[in-house]
């Protein structure tokens, strides 16, 4: 994003005097309005007023795009993305991943000494902490540098994810994914691990590791699943300061059917 607005400013102090207006921010604040956002407005006075060709246009918008290959998954709805994007994701991976026919689980893989292995999958994407800006204006880019330097990033990178309606005794492992806009985390967890938190297990205090020693993770309750129910339901939040803790179960596309045999073996 940095680099589009440094470009769209260099081209803004070109435009002619009396096109400068339209571009303002005051003026574009009340005539930005879905689906005719800022930066469509903006980019129709450069390409009308100023001395923007098209052919440069494109180049813009493919760079960007480019820099940004999860763009469309932060335009998503909340429904869409964390019901269906993550389980369609995966299968066209062409890893070895089945989409489910039971509606417990939402993939399986097969194996041929047993059953096979369930899976839930859940994502979340990571978004600043602003409830007035739409997903897509606060998506984060994952920093880079050393893992060192990427550890501290992102701990100083305000942010908050919630994997929820998690269900462990309907599947045998789980697969999380954080989606940034330019990379995708994906954690192997085994279902064993993630545990509704009862009344004699001390709560976690701001800022501790939200994986326990032993790798539990706890869940607050969730709907009426959580309340003792036959399937114990729950939610688990991570923020920029939990993201380190999940590092034991860190998986990437190329491990990760070993990482789900390993874990899913293990309940």
């Amino acid at each position: 994003m940095e680099k589009l607005k440094e470009r769209i400013e260099e081209c803004k102090k070109k435009l002619p005097k009396d096109a400068q207006q339209l571009v303002e921010d005051g003026y574009l604040d009340l005539c930005s309005k879905y689906p005719f956002n800022r930066y469509t407005n903006i980019f129709s006075v450069l390409l009308k007023k100023g001395d923007l060709s098209y052919d440069e246009y494109e180049r813009i918008r493919d760079g960007y795009f480019k820099r940004n290959p999860n763009l469309d998954l932060f335009e998503m709805s909340p429904r869409s993305f964390g019901q269906t994007w993550g389980e369609e994701w995966l299968t066209k991976q062409n890893i070895g991943l089945i989409k489910s026919t039971n509606n417990q689980y939402d993939l399986w893989l097969p194996l041929q000494n047993n059953d096979g292995i369930k899976i839930e999958v859940k994502s979340s994407r990571v978004i600043a902490l602003d409830d007035k800006r739409p997903p897509v204006e606060k998506a984060h880019k994952k920093p880079k540098g050393t893992p060192e330097e990427i550890a501290s990033a992102i701990y100083n990178l305000p942010f908050k994810m919630n994997f929820q309606q998690l269900k462990p005794s309907c599947c045998d492992v789980f697969i999380w994914m954080a989606v940034w806009l330019d990379e995708i985390d994906i954690w192997v967890i085994p279902s064993s691990k993630i545990k509704i938190r009862d009344q004699n297990t001390p709560k976690r205090k701001r800022n501790e590791s939200i994986v326990s020693d032993d790798g539990i993770l706890y869940m607050g309750s969730q709907h009426q699943g959580g309340k003792g129910g036959k399937t114990p339901e729950g939610q688990i939040f991570v923020t920029n300061h939990h993201y380190k803790d999940l590092g034991r179960y860190k998986a990437t596309l190329d491990n990760l059917i070993d990482k789900i045999e390993k874990y899913g073996n293990s309940n």
